[in-house]
C-alpha cells in the first residue's frame, strides 16, 4: 500500500508514516485508529461509562406494518413464498366450470344406474310371482295325469250280456269349447285336455278331468275376474254323472262321444264344478310323446297321431308349457285392452308380457294303459 508523505511542521524532511501510524499536530506519528492500542482504549473507555437503565414500564409498541415484508424480502424463500395465500388457493372460473360439468356426468351416470338396478329389480319381482303361480299349476296339473287311465272294461249284466265301459282320453290344440264354462273364450293358442283319473276315495274313485287356459268375457258363478285369464280345471265326480261311456258295442256310441264337442256331452248340470288353477294364465299347451315303432315322436294331436280316432290309448307322457304373467302386468294391460292379451298384436301388451311373463315346462309320464 502506498504511504502517505507529510511535511513536518518545523520544516524538516518529510517522514514516511505506515498506514498504522497518523501525523500528530506536531508531525509526531501517531497510532491508527485501526491500531490495536486504540481499539483497546476504547474498549476501556467504554467500560468507564456510566451505565444505563432500562424503563421499568416498557412501552408497547405495534409491531410495524412493513416488518414482515421486510423480513421476506431480506430472507431466500423462493419466489413462490411471495404470492398472497388467497390467490395460490383460489380457482379460476374454468376450473370451477370444468368440476361442474365432471360432477354433474357422474350424478347422471349415478341415477342412471340406479333407475336401471330398481327397474330390473321390479322385473325380477314379476318373474318370481309368475313363476310361483306357473310352479303350482304345474303340481297340480301333474298329480291329475299321473293318474290318467284310458281304454276299456268289459263288464257283464245280470242276464249275462257284456257291456263295454270305455274311458275315453281327449286332447287337442284347437279347443271346440269351454268345457261348459259360461262367459269364457278359449284363450288365443291354448290347447286342451281332458281324461279320465282315478283317485284314492272309495266313494268316488274316478274322476272326469279337463284343463284349459281361458279368457273371461264376463262374471260367472265361481266369481273370475272379467277381462282376465284363467287356467281352469273341470272336474266330474263319477257319483254324480256318467263319466263312463257305457255302451254294448264295440265302440261308443255318438250320443255319449261326441269328439267334435270337445268329448262329453253333459255340460250342464250341477254334476261337475269348474276351479281356477292359476289366475293371470295366458298360455297352455301339451306336448305328447307316443312310440312309433322303435322311435319315440311328438305330437299335438295324439288323438290322430299315430292312429286316427285313437281315444281309447294314452301316450307315454305330456310335456306341459304354462305361460302366466304377474299380476301388476295383468292390471296394465286390462286397463290397455278388455280382449284377449293372447291374441294382442298391440306393440305395448306384448312388450308388457314380454317384461312380466313366464313360461314354465314339465314332462309328466302317463301310466302304462
Amino acid at each position: 500500500m502506498k504511504t502517505k508523505e507529510l511535511l513536518p511542521a518545523n520544516g524538516a524532511n518529510p517522514r514516511e508514516y505506515s498506514p498504522a501510524e497518523s501525523p500528530g499536530r506536531d508531525g509526531s506519528p501517531q497510532p491508527s485508529l485501526d491500531s490495536g492500542a486504540t481499539r483497546r482504549l476504547k474498549t476501556r473507555a467504554s467500560r468507564r461509562s456510566a451505565p444505563t437503565f432500562a424503563d421499568p414500564k416498557p412501552r408497547a409498541t405495534a409491531p410495524s406494518p412493513f416488518a414482515a415484508i421486510r423480513a421476506i424480502r431480506g430472507s431466500s424463500f423462493p419466489p413462490s413464498a411471495l404470492r398472497s395465500p388467497v390467490s395460490s388457493s383460489a380457482f379460476s372460473l374454468l376450473e370451477v366450470l370444468v368440476a361442474t360439468a365432471v360432477l354433474a356426468m357422474m350424478l347422471a351416470f349415478l341415477f342412471n344406474l340406479v333407475g336401471s338396478s330398481a327397474k330390473l329389480w321390479e322385473i325380477g319381482n314379476k318373474k318370481i310371482e309368475a313363476a310361483q303361480a306357473a310352479r303350482v299349476g304345474l303340481n297340480i296339473m301333474a298329480a291329475d295325469l299321473k293318474n290318467a287311465i284310458a281304454g276299456n272294461m268289459t263288464a257283464y249284466s245280470s242276464n249275462g250280456s257284456t257291456i263295454q265301459n270305455y274311458a275315453n282320453f281327449f286332447a287337442t290344440d284347437s279347443p271346440p269349447n269351454t268345457i261348459g264354462l259360461g262367459n269364457a273364450a278359449s284363450s288365443s293358442g291354448s290347447h286342451q285336455i281332458r281324461f279320465i283319473a282315478s283317485t284314492p276315495d272309495s266313494t268316488d274313485p274316478i274322476n272326469e278331468i279337463g284343463y284349459q287356459c281361458v279368457y273371461m268375457t264376463g262374471n260367472n258363478s265361481i266369481g273370475m275376474t272379467p277381462n282376465r285369464s284363467f287356467l281352469v280345471r273341470k272336474r266330474v265326480a263319477s257319483s254324480s254323472a256318467p263319466i263312463f261311456i257305457r255302451t254294448t258295442g264295440a265302440a261308443p256310441s255318438s250320443t255319449d262321444w261326441n269328439p267334435s264337442n270337445g268329448g262329453w256331452d253333459q255340460n250342464s248340470g250341477s254334476w261337475f264344478s269348474f276351479q281356477p288353477i292359476i289366475e293371470n294364465c295366458i298360455g297352455l299347451e301339451f306336448i305328447y310323446a307316443y312310440q312309433n315303432g322303435t322311435s319315440i315322436e311328438w305330437t299335438t294331436l295324439p288323438n290322430t297321431n299315430p292312429t286316427p280316432n285313437n281315444y281309447s290309448s294314452l301316450p307315454l307322457g305330456v310335456l306341459v308349457k304354462v305361460t302366466v304373467i304377474d299380476s301388476r302386468t295383468a292390471v296394465k294391460i286390462a286397463q290397455l285392452s278388455s280382449s284377449d292379451p293372447a291374441a294382442s298384436s298391440n306393440a305395448d301388451i306384448q312388450r308388457l308380457i314380454a317384461q312380466g311373463s313366464v313360461t314354465m315346462s314339465r314332462f309328466i309320464p302317463f301310466n302304462a294303459n
